[in-house]
């Protein structure tokens, strides 16, 4: 059985039905930021949604690649880091499928 296609995700997003979105990064990380648990290095989002763990690793230092499957998604992580004067990668594909030119020093989850 196929998954959500791609079209599914972006519909979601354009329609603002994503109820996962809890409208900031997840507060641990910005606990594990502040206790140095993790350290700037180059790191992989995927799924990255609307962006706010992307931001905050970008403001923080590392080398983020933002990986998401919907192309709104990916837009509205652009549209973030933009607003905010920050850069990172940004790769619309299939987690499951996507090939990256050199392995990641750590995965953010």
């Amino acid at each position: 059985m196929a998954g959500p296609t791609r079209n599914f995700w972006d519909q979601r997003f354009a329609e603002g039905d994503t109820p996962w979105d809890r409208g900031a990064a997840n507060p641990q990380l910005g606990i594990w930021l502040v206790t140095d648990a993790l350290k700037p290095c180059r790191i992989l989002v995927p799924g990255c949604g609307s962006g706010y763990e992307v931001s905050m690793l970008a403001q923080a230092g590392f080398d983020v690649t933002a990986l998401d499957y919907a192309a709104e998604a990916i837009a509205r992580t652009r549209g973030k880091l933009g607003a905010e004067g920050l850069k990172a990668t940004l790769v619309e594909a299939d987690a499951l499928a996507w090939q990256p030119d050199r392995p990641f020093d750590a995965i953010y989850v």
